[in-house]
């Protein structure tokens, strides 16, 4: 079986969708030999970065259909669209694609397919389209890129809804997702299957810190209100005379430096490919993840598979991941006490440390990555 991947989206420096993408890829090659995949990349970037994952690799092959700068405008250009759609009309049927199957974002490759009339089997893991659409109703466009993606979104809205009809199988990332596509789309209900990002039990091994002061609080995300970034700011500024605690961002720099008054207790990380997460986890006790929008946070399955405590905004999407997991949920960010939080979880080392083994062992249970490659590779066969 052949399956086409349109990678629209990649960002490496904070771990990841790029990188899901190679491990899914990875895993169904090492399990089956009758698996191949097809890469088509939207920029040079994503071109140079996957050429480098997969350099040598038998069954897998890297296509670059356009290598203009990403950008965030230009792939709303009907032009752009119609030409994208074109060249992947001749790959689908040179390369003779069984299956495509749309594992990121929500942007220009994707998309052109709807200009397309004669199409193989089509299907798309779903992100949070709709939990964003619904929160932009509230929310004060800030900068540039907020008032870019909340555009893209009314425009997505209705692309995502004609593709979808069309698809023959929708892969959903959460269930809470799937009852939003069902609501929003009027899509039929069982075309519609759950099947959960995944995360590596053994790559991302159980690490508790000594939970001594200063206690260290974690930040991984991209500088968007939507990612809680402005509650960060506020609360690195409340904070900023407490020597209780340090943070560990992996965000951008510059942005922080600009509206943070001081920047003692704060270490930056700029940067951290794939293969350096793990230590990165280990450096911390507490992560924090201000998200107000959030389908399958994979940052919440890592952490907690690294022994870690979670401070979470109490959120449907994390609320399914989580279950009964043991964390720290907030509603109100101007309500959270940090010192009050540690000091209910580090009084008794040895049952945190209990609590934090079985949190871990309830996500490996249930996001375990060769489970759920399985899952992925019987779609895959059932349809073709």
């Amino acid at each position: 079986m052949k399956i086409l991947y349109p990678l629209s989206e990649i960002t490496p420096s904070y771990g990841g969708i790029g990188a899901y993408v190679y491990k899914t890829i990875n895993g169904l090659i090492n399990n089956y030999k009758d698996f191949e995949a097809v890469i088509i990349t939207s920029n040079q970037q994503q071109d140079d970065t996957f050429l480098k994952y997969f350099d040598g690799v038998d069954r897998v092959k890297v296509i670059s259909l356009f290598e203009h700068k990403y950008n965030r405008i230009f792939i709303r250009d009907l032009h752009f669209q119609l030409r994208l759609a074109q060249k992947i009309r001749k790959l689908i049927k040179e390369e003779e694609i069984d299956i495509v199957h749309h594992q990121t974002g929500h942007y220009d490759l994707f998309f052109s397919l709807n200009f397309l009339d004669d199409l193989p089997i089509i299907m798309t893991s779903h992100g949070d389209l709709f939990t964003l659409l619904e929160k932009w109703k509230k929310v004060q466009i800030y900068n540039f890129d907020e008032r870019v993606n909340y555009y893209a979104a009314k425009l997505l809205y209705q692309e995502e809804k004609i593709l979808y009809k069309k698809s023959d199988k929708i892969i959903s990332v959460a269930d809470h997702v799937k009852n939003q596509i069902v609501n929003h789309y009027k899509i039929e209900s069982d075309k519609i299957i759950t099947i959960h990002n995944f995360v590596d039990p053994e790559k991302f091994y159980f690490h508790t810190g000594e939970f001594s002061k200063p206690y260290k609080i974690g930040f991984i995300g991209r500088p968007y209100y939507i990612k809680g970034f402005n509650d960060l700011i506020k609360t690195l500024n409340q904070n900023i005379n407490n020597d209780i605690f340090e943070w560990h961002l992996v965000t951008d720099i510059n942005l922080v430096k600009k509206f943070v008054k001081n920047n003692e207790n704060i270490y930056y990380y700029n940067s951290i490919p794939q293969s350096k997460l793990s230590e990165f986890y280990n450096a911390i006790d507490f992560m924090f993840i201000p998200s107000y929008s959030e389908a399958c946070p994979t940052v919440v399955l890592e952490s907690i598979l690294k022994g870690k405590v979670c401070i979470v905004r109490n959120l449907i999407g994390i609320q399914e991941i989580m279950k009964d997991c043991r964390g720290y949920f907030f509603d109100d960010i101007s309500q959270l006490i940090f010192n009050d939080i540690f000091k209910n979880y580090t009084k008794s080392n040895i049952n945190l440390f209990e609590i934090l083994k079985e949190n871990r062992e309830k996500i490996k249970k249930r996001y375990g990555s060769i489970n759920i490659i399985n899952d992925i590779y019987a779609l895959y066969r059932n349809y073709i």
